[in-house]
């Protein structure tokens, strides 16, 4: 009995959205890697503080914790020109690159503008590691979409877990080392998953995309079926673009099916960052020894981390 179920499940996962969970897993190794950094201040901090590690004032803890965010934009911004002229698939790779740097000179650290670089450079890789979602959102089925997309914020809160929870069972320097061995796992894993299909054929590589099409959904009618709608979409998309000039799509900015969306994101995410959930994240063993919690300071972390996980698979069950 139960080796019909689990050949039944397995038959469901390796002919139906098996290999595109697969692949979405693998891309989001890199968001385990962004939640590892964002919340690796709230664990290294303390045990500078402790150690007196090159005499760390405030202002010095701050910059180590900000310099994690400050080059974010600039890592976005790669990303877009990287995931545009090399593919979403190697853009995914290259993100590893400043991940498993940043992490090295932090571990290798002998003074505070060490961390300081660390911190710059892997903020760098935050913000290149936007390239997972639209690798994701292109490899989806569109019925499978809104589901996958929603993997990246639970991964994001899985290395918030895990990096709080390496700083309660040992040093920051080991935590930093560990760090960059998920980056070496990210850039390994990531190779064996196909390149976007929409990509591919956008830089007219047709069997490419056949070829990943097929490997994602395992049948071949409905791989050609997909095929052709995303050659028309992307005929389209070019038809358009050689057809309209700037001021066409400066345009379009004052339409209500574009700046109230708009709009809404933004105050969305004023009000997100105000919620202070930030400065908790970055700093939340020193915010519950400012308290003065019963409970151990890194065990109270790893509840708040584990809470945020839970709430992260609620949300995209939702």
């Amino acid at each position: 009995m139960y080796g019909s179920v689990f050949k039944r499940l397995w038959k469901i996962w390796e002919w139906g959205i098996g290999r595109t969970v697969a692949a979405t897993i693998a891309a989001h190794i890199n968001s385990i890697s962004v939640g590892m950094c964002q919340g690796y201040s709230a664990v290294l901090i303390p045990q500078l503080q402790a150690t007196h590690f090159a005499h760390i004032t405030q202002d010095d803890a701050s910059w180590i914790a900000s310099l994690g965010v400050i080059s974010t934009p600039g890592g976005a911004i790669l990303a877009g020109l990287l995931t545009e002229v090399l593919g979403r698939k190697t853009a995914i790779q290259l993100t590893s690159v400043p991940f498993l740097i940043g992490w090295a000179i932090i571990a290798f650290s002998t003074g505070k503008f060490s961390l300081y670089l660390g911190r710059f450079i892997s903020g760098l890789a935050i913000g290149m590691a936007s390239a997972c979602y639209i690798y994701v959102a292109e490899i989806a089925h569109p019925d499978q979409r809104g589901f996958l997309s929603a993997f990246g914020p639970i991964f994001v809160s899985l290395g918030v877990l895990i990096v709080y929870s390496l700083g309660y069972l040992m040093t920051w320097k080991s935590v930093a080392t560990l760090c960059a061995v998920v980056a070496v796992i990210s850039f390994s894993v990531v190779h064996i998953i196909p390149e976007s299909p929409s990509w591919s054929v956008s830089k007219k590589k047709i069997t490419q995309a056949k070829t990943a099409l097929i490997w994602l959904r395992r049948n071949p009618a409905i791989a050609d079926e997909e095929l052709a709608q995303i050659m028309a979409s992307v005929k389209t998309s070019q038809d358009d673009t050689e057809e309209k000039n700037l001021m066409h799509y400066i345009s379009n900015f004052v339409k209500p099916c574009v700046w109230k969306p708009f709009l809404i994101l933004i105050v969305f995410f004023l009000f997100q960052e105000g919620t202070g959930m930030y400065v908790v994240l970055y700093y939340a063993v020193n915010v519950f020894q400012k308290l003065g919690s019963s409970m151990n300071d890194y065990v109270a972390s790893i509840v708040v981390a584990l809470v945020r996980l839970i709430m992260s698979i609620l949300g995209s069950i939702c």
